[in-house]
């Protein structure tokens, strides 16, 4: 199990590399671009000037208390979804920092399992990728946080609006009515969300107004 994961994760840092990285010749790494790229935008009155306008989005999924396996926990589902495309994207990189009190399903991988959504069911390439660090990144919401990748590729804009996956979340067995536990995008110096023409004014305009998520107890 190991080995296959290690396996995909070599696959998908090289996947992630050519998908995100732009097509200039010149640029010798993922991380470099990014940085210049924010530069760039920051500075311009073009910094939106794309058709394109995704929002990425988690859910804000909420579950009675009276519903709840007091002894073993119970697994609630939370979509990762996309609106405001035109002509579809292609490649993306995307980080989820999760409360440390969730237990994420995972799969043969020891990876986040998930399910493809309307959005996904045609990527010729999805996975999920665990945090491998010894500790978290510089990046994450809050250092208490535990985290995973959504990694996307495909040659053609194949992804569309709608549900790109649905994960499931075990809420603890002592969860209480009021507990809330945050799901929630962050960018790491790899992230990308682009389309074939490699728009990285749709990317920024993604980093910038993502929606993030949680599970809440209700009474």
């Amino acid at each position: 199990m190991k080995k296959i994961s290690a396996f995909l994760t070599a696959l998908t840092v090289l996947v992630l590399s050519v998908s995100c990285s732009s097509s200039s010749k010149e640029s010798s790494a993922v991380t470099e671009e990014t940085s210049s790229v924010s530069a760039v935008l920051s500075e311009s009155s073009d910094f939106y000037d794309s058709e394109e306008k995704p929002v990425l989005k988690i859910s804000e999924t909420e579950i009675s208390y009276s519903k709840l396996d007091h002894q073993n926990g119970t697994y609630v589902p939370v979509e990762y979804s996309v609106s405001g495309l035109k002509n579809g994207w292609a490649s993306s990189g995307i980080h989820i920092a999760y409360d440390n009190r969730l237990e994420v399903e995972k799969d043969f991988t020891d990876c986040p399992a998930f399910e493809k959504g309307d959005a996904s069911e045609n990527m010729f390439y999805m996975v999920t990728i665990s945090w491998q660090g010894e500790n978290p990144p510089d990046e994450i919401p809050d250092k208490t946080m535990d985290n995973f990748s959504v990694i996307t590729a495909d040659s053609d804009n194949s992804g569309d609006n709608g549900v790109i996956a649905t994960f499931n979340f075990k809420v603890p067995a002592d969860a209480k009515a009021g507990d809330v536990y945050r799901i929630e995008f962050f960018k790491y110096n790899t992230d990308c969300f682009r389309n074939t023409d490699n728009d990285s004014a749709m990317e920024e305009y993604a980093f910038n107004n993502w929606q993030n998520g949680y599970i809440k107890i209700m009474e």
